[in-house]
């Protein structure tokens, strides 16, 4: 009785013995995979990125030439035109060469550069940045601004990428009007600072409410939604990296209201 229990034990660990050999080689050729999805991922980072900036550093360059007047005087229409396209260009080129040095080190989460500082001029310069883009598509784009003024704990650039994606969003849904709003909010003890970007298009159903903050998703029209769907994704991750929420509800009248919150600045 004792050898079968014996034999037995030991058909049982051979048993595990060969099942923990396969599970081994099943993880090493996950992992393998893995590794050579993210190394084609990378590369394919690195050869787009060095792509987009040589025709970044061309149109960077026409703007020089024109803004320095060699080839003919400038009214202050075209002048303020070519600065913005240049603040833009440049903005672009920061953004991609930090997508080139993320590609070369170990993924992680950009430590945001946060400090106090007023809303209102952020939202006056990209609402002012992209309102030519929404004339073309016949949009107004309006600010209701709280009249005694915002105070919040932001990264700037962070803060622009959102309303930029927010803002561009909205273009591509609006009917008629956008409007781009704060207000102050105190929740248990914190100030907080909520801006909003509303529009009068179709608005999101309720049921994508909390998916369409995900990678990759895009919901209603895909041929006005254009892009990949990554822009209200990042939205989210630069929002909750400031302590913030963001979401989206429907606007009164019709449309989407989309509203994030920032940290209210330290006294």
């Amino acid at each position: 009785e004792d050898a079968d229990h014996l034999r037995k034990l030991e058909q049982e660990t051979l048993y595990m013995s060969r099942e923990l050999h396969r599970l081994n080689r099943e993880v090493t050729a996950l992992s393998e995979n893995l590794r050579h999805e993210r190394d084609e991922r990378d590369d394919l980072l690195t050869v787009v990125s060095h792509e987009l900036r040589t025709p970044i550093t061309v149109i960077l360059g026409y703007n020089r030439l024109l803004l320095s007047e060699d080839v003919g005087p400038l009214n202050d229409d075209q002048r303020r035109f070519l600065k913005d396209s240049s603040k833009s260009c440049q903005k672009l080129d920061d953004f991609v060469g930090k997508v080139l040095e993320g590609a070369r080190r170990p993924r992680r989460m950009e430590a945001l550069e946060v400090s106090n500082d007023e809303v209102e001029p952020v939202l006056i310069e990209v609402t002012s940045a992209l309102r030519g883009v929404a004339r073309e598509s016949a949009l107004e784009i309006d600010l209701d601004l709280d009249p005694n003024g915002c105070r919040a704990r932001f990264d700037r650039s962070a803060f622009e990428q959102i309303l930029i994606n927010l803002i561009g969003n909205a273009i591509r849904y609006a009917v008629r009007r956008i409007l781009v709003s704060t207000r102050r909010l105190r929740t248990q003890g914190r100030e907080l600072i909520e801006i909003s970007v509303s529009d009068d298009g179709p608005g999101v159903p309720a049921a994508d409410r909390i998916r369409i903050f995900d990678s990759y998703v895009q919901v209603g029209d895909e041929e006005r939604s254009g892009g990949l769907g990554l822009g209200l994704s990042i939205c989210k991750r630069l929002v909750e990296g400031h302590g913030g929420t963001i979401g989206v509800s429907d606007r009164p009248g019709g449309g989407a209201r989309f509203a994030f919150t920032l940290p209210g600045a330290e006294s």
